[in-house]
């Protein structure tokens, strides 16, 4: 499909892909099932780790606001197909360096530009916990790959 979808636009077979929160996730996991395919990889504000306690709780909470749930994204915890769908378990060098990543996280603080009119309070919190339960799924993806 990437063969016949780029000749159709005129590609150059440069590949990127990134995802936001939820997605970024699903990101990291493509580029790391198919090394080599995507020159850049981009991760902004997810959770490496999908089959561990604590980060699956925090998606969970997430889900919820949609009526979903975790199993139903990365299988059962502990399962098989969990730890398959577990970015960080499944992060090498030799399967995230070569395509250029860049993963990043904010604090979880609220800026001057969360505050306008669409900055209500209540999601000022809530999604600043969310960003601020986020930092250390990212931290700890960089630590293992730089290990």
């Amino acid at each position: 499909m990437p063969g016949a979808l780029e000749a159709h636009i005129g590609g150059n077979s440069k590949r990127v892909i990134a995802g936001m929160s939820l997605s970024a996730t699903s990101s990291l996991l493509l580029a790391e099932h198919i090394p080599g395919f995507h020159n850049a990889e981009g991760s902004f504000s997810g959770c490496a780790a999908t089959s561990r306690p604590l980060p699956r709780l925090y998606a969970q909470l997430t889900v919820n606001r949609g009526g979903g749930s975790a199993d139903q994204l990365w299988g059962t915890m502990g399962s098989e197909y969990n730890v398959y769908n577990d970015a960080l378990v499944n992060a090498t060098p030799t399967n995230l360096r070569p395509s250029g990543t860049y993963d990043s996280v904010n604090s979880g603080l609220g800026g001057t530009n969360d505050r306008g009119a669409q900055g209500s309070p209540t999601l000022l919190v809530e999604n600043g916990v969310i960003e601020a339960a986020m930092s250390p799924c990212i931290h700890n993806l960089k630590a293992k790959i730089d290990s």
